[in-house]
């Protein structure tokens, strides 16, 4: 929830809360608000509240209660190049923990649809078990094509501890008026300063996307996925191939078919075991609209291990709902199910409710930005 308070003449407040409907022990919640300074620079502070160890994005059943609090100012001192400086308190298992952070964000314009980025963070410890570190980033975007885009970044970020890289590398080709190539590859590789330890984690995507643009009425996605996993601490590795193929059909007005097709071979490797796996995925869900605000669903999926040696099923059913224009938030239950790390992320197959949310856009949603 956002509000702009008319006594802070330009000024805003908001607040979010987040909530694991499997695990109500695990939630985030956020109050902050931003004020503008001289038309060139704002004024922000946050403060959250996290019951997780792994932050925003994986809300676990730990149980960590962290608190994290970010004090900062920004400022554009040129055309694209904006200056932040930023106090960060937050509480952890070691104790309470608060570190200050400088640095810069610049956008040059190179040529028409290819522009350079660049950034550079530094971080110093006040107080708590934190290390000094220093950052730089660089990232290079081309759009001028208008059958393909690109983009490359990458940065390095060193303390004193660790070495750490993170690269990712993306493009998009455009084939036809109805076929789409899609690649990305983004690497993780961590050095740990005191062990000599090295973490490396690669995951490559590539993929191809159909649009039937002439009757609007089949799309499908094939795709596949290497991801690779190294930790020299404790000896272990872990690749795993995932290969799957989407497909929805829509016969008529109100009949939405889909279908799935999924697959992965696993190997893993460790100081006391080597071990290799195969799985594969088949689900399909049939819908049906109502009306223009509600629709209801069936949905189906069986999951074989080891060579179709072994079976598991799983049916739900599911009510739909027209939130806004585009916007579909859909309510289900699997009476069973099973799930799989890898294979069952896209949909819900496990025992239980679910949530699941659906937004259709197209280039016009994002017409403000040109």
């Amino acid at each position: 929830m956002d509000w702009q308070p008319p006594a802070l003449r330009g000024g805003s407040v908001f607040l979010e809360y987040e909530q694991d409907i499997r695990d109500s022990a695990a939630r985030r919640a956020a109050v902050g608000g931003e004020y503008p300074l001289a038309n060139r620079g704002r004024l922000y502070v946050k403060h959250e509240f996290i019951s997780s160890l792994t932050g925003v994005y994986g809300l676990t059943d730990a149980g960590q209660d962290n608190h994290n609090t970010v004090l900062g100012l920004d400022f554009d001192y040129m055309n694209e190049g904006q200056a932040f400086s930023e106090y960060r308190v937050r509480d952890a298992i070691s104790g309470r923990e608060a570190e200050a952070a400088i640095g810069l964000r610049n956008v040059w314009p190179l040529a028409h649809g290819l522009r350079l980025q660049t950034g550079f963070e530094r971080v110093q410890p006040l107080n708590g078990a934190l290390d000094e570190s220093t950052a730089l980033t660089g990232a290079v975007e081309y759009t001028a094509n208008p059958l393909w885009k690109s983009s490359a970044r990458m940065e390095w970020r060193q303390s004193d501890r660790s070495t750490g890289i993170i690269n990712t590398l993306g493009v998009a080709r455009k084939l036809s008026s109805s076929w789409t190539y899609l690649g990305k590859n983004t690497m993780d590789w961590r050095e740990d300063r005191d062990t000599d330890g090295i973490y490396l984690r690669n995951r490559f995507r590539t993929g191809l996307a159909f649009r039937d643009t002439f009757t609007n009425r089949l799309n499908a996605l094939m795709r596949y996925e290497c991801l690779y996993e190294k930790d020299d601490a404790d000896d272990d590795k872990r690749q795993t191939h995932i290969w799957s193929s989407h497909i929805n059909h829509r016969p008529g007005r109100k009949l939405t078919v889909s279908g799935r097709y999924a697959g992965k071979y696993v190997e893993e490797h460790g100081q006391d075991f080597d071990s290799d796996y195969v799985a594969h995925l088949i689900s399909g869900r049939v819908m049906y609209d109502l009306d223009k605000e509600w629709d209801v669903g069936v949905i189906g999926s069986s999951f074989f291990s080891g060579d179709f040696k072994s079976r598991q099923d799983g049916i739900g059913l599911e009510v739909g709902h027209l939130l806004q224009e585009n916007l579909w938030v859909s309510a289900g239950y699997n009476f069973f199910g099973f799930e799989d790390r890898d294979l069952s992320g896209e949909d819900a197959t496990n025992p239980g409710g679910y949530l699941r949310l659906r937004y259709k856009f197209d280039e016009d949603v994002l017409s403000w930005l040109r």
